[in-house]
């Protein structure tokens, strides 16, 4: 089998193929495809790659030049990309700011400025994956995730599409280590969209033990790290929502704490990934060592989660990934959140929205598990953010202007076409070469 990352260059990609080579034997991997636009990264990775590589592993690495030759006769896609890079990440969150609105990477404008270079660069690749490798599972990586997933899927031929989150797996970790039980007995019960979704329960051998969780909520005070609310908060609404939606329920809380940071989250990850390239680049220690404290680092800022619930390496993306991967392959597995087309899982929204919700998985086939009836008040508002995100697609598919200025007013985190034009203009200004 071989297996095609596009992005490789991507900081995650030795965690990914780590995780890929422990599959070697089950799944029968031969290769592992790497494409990157930019080279030199992509050669710093491969150093890396070769020092996680186990002594006794028959996988190997190509680094082809060629898209079409990294995609050529694939199983499996992964799209991990960065249009922009980091450089772009940062005007994403700064440009929202200094407007006065939540300027964050996968959300609000930001996430539309993102997406506006993503779309067309995924589109692309779609369409040599129809030509090269038509029966492929593409499982995307790359944000923002949801409206990723939606043009892949609604804007392409492509079928065998299904994008990747780590926010619910993140919740359901915390939860396994909460109540101490393993994390294939818990069943996740959760709905939603890309960063907007909801826990409405937590089923462990037959049992919901969400009542149990919000019992016990004040004694463990540290839970407010995991999910960032307040535990009033958590206990009126009786379900665990995504972190993401602290910046539609609190936005502005949200905006005061990004106003009060010297840095955005995207000026520190730039830091960081110019400090491991550098590393690497001057090759003066074990590039798997560098690689090492470079992810120590980056992900003890991720969250601040304390008193034992740190994340392991691989936990988030790549776990859920590989999980996806194996169930596709035929091997029993649980039941992922991740997103997809809607068909009947989510009662009020459109078949073809794409959703986020768990799913059965068994060889070569996924359907989404339903959540029937959900809270009105939790509809309405993804009704609101998937108006906004379809339009949004549509109008970058269209290279329409007007188009996008209309799918940012409809953002709630935007809220007014007077912004929304000013928003087009400094993002065009500044982004000029991806902007219609």
């Amino acid at each position: 089998m071989k297996i095609a990352i596009i992005g490789g260059g991507g900081t995650r990609t030795p965690i990914l193929s780590k995780g890929l080579m422990e599959l070697e034997e089950d799944i029968e991997i031969e290769e592992i495809s790497l494409f990157d636009i930019d080279r030199e990264r992509l050669s710093l990775i491969s150093r890396v790659l070769e020092g996680i590589r186990p002594p006794d592993s028959r996988v190997r690495f190509s680094f082809p030049e060629d898209l079409r030759e990294a995609l050529k006769g694939s199983s499996f896609v992964f799209l991990t990309l960065r249009v922009g890079k980091e450089e772009m990440r940062v005007l994403d969150e700064r440009i929202p700011l200094s407007l006065g609105i939540i300027g964050q990477e996968t959300v609000g404008a930001g996430g539309g400025a993102l997406a506006v270079r993503t779309v067309p660069k995924v589109l692309e690749i779609a369409r040599l994956i129809e030509e090269e490798c038509p029966s492929s599972w593409v499982i995307n990586f790359t944000n923002p995730s949801g409206m990723v997933t939606e043009a892949l899927l609604n804007f392409s031929s492509l079928e065998r599409v299904i994008g990747i989150c780590d926010g619910p797996s993140t919740i359901k970790a915390f939860l396994s280590r909460f109540f101490e039980v393993p994390e294939e007995d818990i069943f996740l019960d959760y709905f939603g969209l890309n960063h907007l979704g909801w826990v409405k329960g937590i089923f462990v051998r037959g049992e919901d033990f969400l009542p149990k969780l919000m019992k016990y909520l004040p004694m463990v005070p540290e839970i407010e790290n995991v999910v960032q609310f307040p535990l009033d908060f958590l206990q009126k609404l009786k379900m665990v929502p995504s972190p993401y939606l602290r910046y539609y329920y609190f936005p502005e809380k949200a905006l005061k704490e990004m106003l009060n940071e010297p840095k955005t989250r995207g000026e520190k990850v730039l830091e960081m990934n110019l400090a491991l390239f550098s590393a690497l680049r001057e090759g003066k220690g074990n590039p798997v060592e560098i690689y090492e404290k470079y992810m120590k680092q980056r992900e003890s800022q991720y969250g601040q989660i304390k008193e034992g619930f740190n994340l392991e390496e691989g936990e988030g993306y790549i776990k859920v990934a590989l999980e996806v991967l194996r169930g596709l392959a035929g091997f029993r597995v649980g039941t992922p959140v991740v997103n997809l087309r809607n068909r009947s899982a989510i009662l009020g929204m459109e078949e073809d929205d794409v959703v986020e919700v768990p799913v059965h998985l068994l060889s070569g086939f996924v359907r989404p598990v339903s959540c029937g009836r959900v809270p009105e008040e939790c509809l309405d508002l993804m009704k609101k953010v998937k108006l906004y995100e379809k339009t949004l697609v549509r109008a970058i598919v269209e290279k329409s202007r007007e188009g996008i200025i209309e799918a940012l007013s409809l953002n709630p985190l935007v809220g007014s076409k007077e912004i929304a034009g000013k928003l087009y203009e400094e993002f065009s200004r500044h982004q000029a070469p991806f902007w219609p």
